[in-house]
């Protein structure tokens, strides 16, 4: 099975490593980056081409912004605190929300589990 390209996006230096360590331990998804700058997470999106970004957000504005600059067509997973997200999961296609309070292994492959699913469709 083809390993699913991944980039990881948090300010928070400690949810990053979390994240990044979760995918770095699920045996279908390989890890590209992990960018904790928003600058940083645009340039990098310039020259590759992800099949999957986990983003952590402190605010639905951080969060309108940065997915506003995506591929539509990149399969995007959000880690918030801000609940108001479920909405925009709904509404923005994403594939999932995951409450920053909730953030597990188990959790975050479910989550992962999503993009196999849509992939299928």
């Amino acid at each position: 099975m083809k390993k699913v390209k991944c980039i990881a996006y948090s300010r928070d230096r400690f949810a990053l490593e979390l994240i990044a360590d979760f995918i770095e331990k699920t045996p279908t998804v390989e890890l590209e980056a992990a960018i904790d700058e928003n600058t940083d997470l645009f340039n990098l999106l310039q020259s590759h081409s992800p099949d999957l970004i986990i983003i952590d957000v402190s605010s639905l504005e951080e969060g309108h912004f940065i997915l506003e600059k995506l591929n539509p067509t990149t399969k995007t997973i959000v880690i918030s605190a801000d609940s108001r997200y479920v909405h925009a999961v709904l509404k923005e296609d994403l594939l999932d929300f995951i409450e920053k309070s909730s953030v597990s292994y188990p959790r975050l492959v479910a989550g992962i589990g999503k993009f196999f699913k849509v992939k299928a469709a």
